[in-house]
């Protein structure tokens, strides 16, 4: 194989691969496309930095897919592994046991259930566009460490979607940057992710304002009291179009906000599209504040029997196209003017 340095498209996925050819690929200088892809029996032998970079090298590749069978991330950050990662337009990496990869992002890394993490971790982030952690122990210590080295690393602005699933060792990072470390952050997802109150305890250390977030999912955060605390730190949520809680059992409110923050009504989620609440059962509120949310779309209500306000206006009339929710809960909802209620009927999908 090392003598067609002509190919360009190399195909090797699904099969029984149990090592990386790396020094043959390494000979096809032609090589654009590589796909190593749903090789479960993968694993790079020897020094794993070593030999991605090796795979990087090739200076035509520019679609590279791979799967590693491993609980061992030991790719250490260098110059050379940043500038590989950089020019390539295509990226799909999985390491784990059972790891594959789920998004359409076209930089992407999937880590699943590893234990072992190299010292300077900060290739995961950089030039990346989606990260999904499932699984993982010591994900404190890796935040903790790109926190330390922040005014070397700066910020990773790549970074549009962190998936967080199953995270259940986390400790507090014990300092905070002083500036938001992922600046263009657009969608989150935190499932399992245990030790945490609010999310503001995960945001506050990497110094994210989540300016630019349009979507975040919230599932299984047993300790988990409130979503977040606006205010000087997160400003304002004016992106969020799309916001998921679901099993969380002692969340009691959506959103607190700071008594001198200075917001007013309809200005805090003036592009809140869907709200979608399950399995709360102490959930009280979505604020104290007296919020709007003037494009409202859809809204799906299940199990929440302690939620008896929602921001529902004569407003929203227009703009809301579906509601579903129990007839039980419907009913019980609290409502400044009946006249409004009846106006959502259309648009009501009860159960």
């Amino acid at each position: 194989m090392e003598k067609s340095t002509n190919l360009k498209l190399l195909d090797l996925s699904h099969n029984m691969l149990t090592t990386v050819p790396v020094g043959t690929i390494a000979c096809l200088t032609n090589l654009e496309y590589l796909d190593m892809r749903r090789n479960f029996e993968l694993k790079f032998i020897g020094d794993v930095s070593t030999q991605f970079e090796e795979i990087l090298s090739n200076e035509r590749l520019i679609d590279l897919f791979i799967d590693v069978d491993n609980s061992a991330c030991t790719i250490e950050t260098t110059n050379t592994l940043l500038d590989g990662i950089k020019k390539l337009k295509n990226l799909e990496l999985s390491i784990g046991l059972g790891s594959s990869t789920t998004s359409t992002s076209s930089k992407q890394v999937i880590l699943k259930k590893i234990h072992v993490w190299a010292e300077r971790m900060e290739w995961l982030f950089a030039s990346m566009n989606a990260i999904t952690f499932t699984d993982c122990q010591g994900l404190g210590t890796i935040f903790e460490k790109l926190v330390a080295n922040s005014y070397e690393v700066g910020c990773f602005d790549t970074l549009r979607v962190l998936y967080i699933s199953g995270c259940t060792d986390w400790v507090e990072v014990g300092s905070n940057a002083k500036f938001d470390m992922l600046p263009n952050l657009k969608d989150i997802s935190l499932i399992e992710f245990t030790n945490i109150s609010c999310i503001l305890d995960f945001a506050l250390p990497l110094g994210l304002k989540f300016s630019r977030l349009e979507r975040i999912r919230v599932i299984e955060c047993s300790q988990l009291k409130y979503f977040l605390s606006l205010g000087s730190t997160i400003p304002a949520l004016e992106k969020l179009g799309e916001v998921i809680l679901n099993y969380c059992d002692q969340v009691e409110e959506l959103f607190k906000f700071d008594q001198n923050s200075g917001f007013q009504d309809a200005t805090v989620f003036p592009n809140l599209k869907t709200i979608t609440l399950k399995n709360c059962p102490r959930l009280r509120f979505l604020s104290e504040l007296n919020i709007g949310c003037p494009r409202l779309e859809v809204v799906e209500v299940e199990n929440c029997p302690l939620l008896k306000k929602f921001p529902f206006t004569a407003q929203n009339v227009g703009t809301i196209k579906t509601i579903t929710c129990a007839k039980k809960w419907w009913d019980e909802l609290e409502w400044e003017n009946d006249d409004i209620k009846n106006l959502y009927t259309p648009v009501l999908h009860l159960y």
